[in-house]
């Protein structure tokens, strides 16, 4: 097996890993993908951008030359006086779109680094993260990929989920970013 020679920077976004926060099978799934993608191509550059298991952002490179950049959730209420004063519901949907947020400026950083080579960029639906990104980029070297997996549009009602501002937001971001996507995958 051999990987297009043309993608020399590969770029996963999901809230999970395979490490600190294995929360179910995709972070089984990009840690086994990312790795072989080092295997069979060890020159791609493969960036994992994931939820972080601490109070702080940090990056580590793995065994197989993974970089993974690993970006706190933790909204600090001292910076952000505002946030002690929410209700439940709001706080959820602020750090949804607070986390999101830095997903996005941690990918932008990435992409600006590689900005002459081919990138590809792959993320969940469900999860939404990068969707402003995919809505703005478009460039011809860099291809977004998005995973389906189960859309809260397809599961909302089966599973009686409230329609909360937090869940509204999540149908905003999977629309979004399955709109702005190149290719789908399953």
């Amino acid at each position: 097996m051999k990987l297009n020679p043309a993608v020399d920077c590969v770029i996963f976004l999901s809230k999970e890993d395979d490490k600190y926060l294995v929360l179910g099978g995709i972070g089984t799934y990009i840690g086994v993908l990312s790795r072989t993608i080092k295997q069979v191509s060890p020159k791609t550059k493969v960036y994992w951008i994931t939820g972080s298991p601490r109070n702080s952002d940090f990056i580590e490179v793995d065994d197989f030359g993974v970089n993974r950049v690993y970006v706190s959730k933790s909204i600090d209420p001292k910076k952000y006086k505002f946030y002690d004063s929410l209700l439940q519901d709001q706080r959820s949907l602020t750090e949804k779109v607070y986390f999101n947020n830095k997903v996005t400026e941690k990918a932008l950083e990435i992409i600006k680094q590689n900005e002459t080579k081919n990138i590809v960029i792959e993320s969940g639906e469900w999860e939404g993260l990068g969707s402003d990104l995919f809505n703005i980029l478009d460039k011809q070297n860099i291809a977004k990929v998005v995973r389906l997996h189960t859309p809260l549009a397809t599961c909302i009602k089966q599973n009686n989920l409230e329609l909360s501002a937090a869940n509204n937001y999540q149908l905003l971001v999977e629309n979004q970013i399955i709109r702005c996507a190149d290719l789908i995958s399953a």
